[in-house]
């Protein structure tokens, strides 16, 4: 078990709705008994944030502010490049999944981005990195579910897979070693689209020409809209939850680099 990862996750997990607000829920609580007012405040305040984010209205506008404003329009790419590759961040995994043997498999979120790879290899015939490791020490790397996937799902052939990465920084910096081996040094690089501004930002970082090749938009209104925008949902906070964690991870990133 890795666990400054552990460490990682439960401070994320206390940073982001709900955990945050449950949190601040808790502290008010506690406070109350000695300082009413505050308690009574800070527990609102807990409240109505929580419903704020679950709102579709707050979660379309945190998303707006970190997705590109456009994909990548496959049909006026230079039909040959050279020196560029396609890399796949994984997205997460399925753990003993029982439809697959309970054997270890990609998430829907992996599967959305190997999708649009295979799509992206079809139209370019670039050679793919696949990156993702084994985070909370599993048996097995997330790169090599994701090569299964890829070769069984998507008739896809990836070339080299990254299985040591733990997090997007490291995603960058052990990709980065396999490519430059190979005399790569311009990627298409998939991801979804609200966590592309960071992933770029780490892949440049290590001297890569980045071509930004986001999946998984959040489109604006996606039949929450009039007043249904003001309805709380699960989704909704799930989305807010998400964009608030790219942002946070931009903070640290920056802090850190």
């Amino acid at each position: 078990m890795n666990w400054d990862i552990v460490l990682v996750y439960a401070g994320k997990a206390l940073l982001l709705p709900p955990g945050l607000n449950l949190l601040l829920m808790a502290v008010a609580l506690l406070i109350g008994r000695k300082w009413r007012l505050l308690g009574v405040g800070l527990f609102g305040l807990a409240v109505l944030s929580l419903v704020a984010l679950s709102l579709p209205i707050t979660a379309e506008g945190l998303m707006a502010r970190l997705q590109p404003t456009t994909a990548q329009k496959l049909s006026l790419l230079p039909p040959d490049m050279q020196n560029a590759a396609i890399v796949v961040l994984g997205g997460g995994r399925r753990s003993s999944a029982p439809e697959f043997d309970s054997a270890d498999t990609v998430n829907a979120r992996t599967l959305e981005r190997l999708r649009y790879a295979a799509r992206l290899q079809r139209q370019t015939h670039l050679p793919v990195l696949l990156s993702g490791g084994k985070p909370f020490g599993q048996a097995t790397a997330e790169a090599v579910l994701m090569n299964d996937s890829f070769i069984s799902d998507f008739r896809g052939a990836p070339n080299w897979l990254e299985a040591d990465s733990r997090n997007t920084a490291e995603n960058a910096e052990f990709s980065a070693r396999i490519l430059k081996a190979n005399g790569i040094n311009t990627i298409f690089l998939v991801t979804h689209a609200a966590h592309m501004p960071r992933a770029q930002h780490e892949f440049e970082q290590q001297g890569l020409k980045v071509l930004p090749a986001p999946t998984g938009f959040h489109q604006p209104g996606s039949g929450k809209t009039g007043p249904l925008a003001w309805l709380p949902s699960a989704d909704a906070l799930a989305q807010s939850s998400e964009a608030l964690h790219e942002q946070l991870g931009q903070i640290w990133y920056g802090l850190t680099d």
